[in-house]
């Protein structure tokens, strides 16, 4: 039910009450995907898609239960909604989902099994990649091994 509301319409009380009686974020209406799809979004990829980040990040931080925003299947790992946020030039929320919620540039989408780095485009992409090498890779945020691990590409350095 809560991927249906209009999102431009949810205020963060709105999503909280929500959130508080059990709403799942992460479910789209009969879909496979952990996180719906284009046809079927759960309210994350919705958000996502929109580049509600005050939202995912609520959703994220405030549930009742854990909402990763990666999974494990077939010994691969997924961040299908970090690729959305690519795709969109979402800025801020790629670089969220990098350093503080575990999601890498190599993880793959779940729908086509690229890594989430081919979905980034131009400047917006540029700004992602600038934002975390500027991280202390010292391990200064939860998520700076792993942003350190996925900007590096088979041949060295992105």
């Amino acid at each position: 039910m809560l991927a249906r509301v209009e999102s431009s319409a949810l205020s963060e009380q709105a999503l909280q009450a929500w959130l508080d009686y059990g709403a799942n974020p992460t479910r789209g209406f009969d879909s496979d995907s952990p996180f719906g799809d284009g046809m079927n979004p759960s309210a994350l990829y919705q958000w996502t898609w929109e580049g509600r980040f005050d939202l995912v990040r609520q959703a994220v931080e405030r549930a009742a239960c854990p909402v990763p925003l990666h999974y494990k299947a077939y010994s691969q790992t997924y961040a299908p909604l970090l690729a959305v946020a690519l795709a969109r030039n979402h800025v801020d929320l790629a670089v969220w989902m990098i350093l503080e919620q575990g999601c890498e540039l190599d993880h793959l989408d779940d729908a086509e099994g690229r890594p989430c780095r081919e979905f980034g485009k131009g400047d917006a992409f540029a700004e992602v990649v600038s934002r975390i090498e500027r991280v202390d890779f010292k391990g200064s945020t939860p998520g700076a091994k792993l942003a350190k691990k996925s900007l590096k590409t088979r041949d060295g350095v992105l």
